[in-house]
C-alpha cells in the first residue's frame, strides 16, 4: 500500500472524520500540538491544517512516515 492509499483508507473511516472535526474545533492557530504515536501523520496533518505548529512521533513505521512526508 502506498501513501496515497493509507491517507484515502483513512480518511473514509467515521473515526478519523470525527476526529477531524474535533481537531477542527478545538485547536487553534499557533497551539502547540504534540502527536504521541502519531502513526502515519494524519491527524498530525489536520493539527497543522488548523494551524498548529506540530510535532508527530511514532517508531512502528519509518518507511511510511518518510514516503508521507515526501507527498
Amino acid at each position: 500500500m502506498n501513501a496515497h492509499q493509507h491517507y484515502a483508507l483513512l480518511r473514509r473511516t467515521p473515526r478519523a472524520l470525527a476526529l477531524r472535526r474535533i481537531i477542527q474545533e478545538v485547536v487553534k492557530p499557533g497551539q502547540m500540538v504534540l502527536d504521541a504515536g502519531c502513526g502515519s501523520g494524519l491527524l498530525s496533518v489536520w493539527a497543522a491544517q488548523a494551524g498548529a505548529i506540530v510535532v508527530g512521533v511514532d517508531f512502528a513505521d519509518l518507511a511510511l512516515a518518510r514516503a508521507l512526508a515526501t507527498e
